[in-house]
């Protein structure tokens, strides 16, 4: 489902609200047509009598779109740190391996 201030404007909205107040539509006619839940209609519905100039149904970000650049910083640091530990712990594992793989030659060989 695609958000509702992408598929209708605030004036789309306010019409049929009005249409809806005038007794022209059914509030499920209006629900359809939004493709909204009940309680999103009264929700919807109430903001535009509590003040009608600043309705909008446009997405409002209540969150930083970024975290902070310490916290960035902090993340990058642990994910290098942990990178560095698997590096590390793979040439480990290698170099086991050929010490392994060393002693079974030597072990056939006699």
């Amino acid at each position: 489902m695609v958000q509702l201030h992408k598929r209708f404007s605030d004036e789309q909205v306010i019409f049929l609200f009005q249409a809806y107040e005038q007794g022209l539509m059914k509030r499920e006619e209006v629900q359809d047509t939004l493709d909204i839940s009940r309680s999103r209609f009264f929700v919807l519905w109430k903001e535009p009598k509590d003040d009608p100039g600043s309705f909008s149904i446009a997405y409002q970000r209540t969150t930083p779109k970024r975290i902070f650049s310490e916290s960035e910083e902090a993340i990058e640091h642990e994910l290098m740190r942990e990178k560095s530990l698997n590096v590390t712990s793979c040439f480990h594992l290698s170099s086991a391996l050929q010490m392994v793989q060393t002693d079974m030659k030597g072990a056939n060989g006699k």
